[in-house]
């Protein structure tokens, strides 16, 4: 199970955590973490660790595997433009907690929504990037790109082509990836999506198109 830092008063969560279990958690300074919780079959609590970078680090995917789970979303270096962010990915040992952790910095400003191990320990992920939100607030920009990277043990970024019809002309994402057996994959996300602001004046471009398409890629088998 995985959770993030409450918006206000985010330190309240270790302080809260630590009068519940008798486990003191150590963060950074801002507290602007996430928290992964491993439990066992049975629903005992084994343990909890904290993922985080020095800046605000934010969730918006957690992937179980066999005997790992990887936790996705971004962190923030903040900027007067909003496009401070860089994907993050780490991956949690399930039988000691131990954590391992990738920051991918794609184009401008991106966020991860889903990832996968392979075999030979990098990582395959997708989310969306180039896109910028607003510095004071939460809206989004109607323009983003879709990405799908393959990030190697070291950290090293391989930018994967995808199809030219996954590229809509507004706001595009990648949100889930699944093996379908050898040198096949299946992406799924979102095309041509609105920013938060594009109904104000015509409610008719609060649209977006989803899309599952399959790849053929060499890259290994999943663990």
């Amino acid at each position: 199970m995985a959770v993030q830092h409450p918006r206000i008063s985010s330190a309240n969560l270790l302080k809260a955590h630590a009068n519940v279990f008798g486990e003191t958690l150590l963060g950074d300074p801002d507290a602007l973490d996430l928290y992964v919780t491993r439990i066992a079959s049975g629903g005992r609590r084994i343990g909890t660790t904290v993922v985080g970078t020095a800046e605000d680090d934010q969730l918006f995917g957690l992937r179980a595997g066999q005997d790992s789970a990887l936790v996705i979303g971004r962190k923030e270096y903040w900027n007067e433009q909003g496009t401070g962010f860089d994907a993050l990915v780490a991956r949690l040992d399930g039988k000691t907690g131990a954590l391992e952790m990738r920051e991918l910095d794609v184009k401008r400003s991106d966020l991860g929504f889903d990832a996968l191990p392979l075999a030979d320990g990098s990582w395959l992920v997708t989310g969306a990037s180039d896109w910028q939100q607003n510095s004071h607030g939460a809206s989004v920009s109607e323009e983003s790109q879709t990405f799908l990277s393959r990030v190697s043990e070291s950290g090293e970024l391989s930018a994967i082509t995808l199809p030219t019809s996954l590229q809509g002309p507004r706001h595009n994402e990648g949100r889930m990836l699944l093996p379908l057996g050898p040198g096949r994959w299946l992406i799924g996300g979102m095309t041509d999506g609105p920013g938060t602001h594009s109904g104000d004046a015509d409610a008719s471009r609060v649209h977006a198109a989803g899309f599952l398409r399959e790849l053929q890629l060499d890259l290994g088998a999943t663990e």
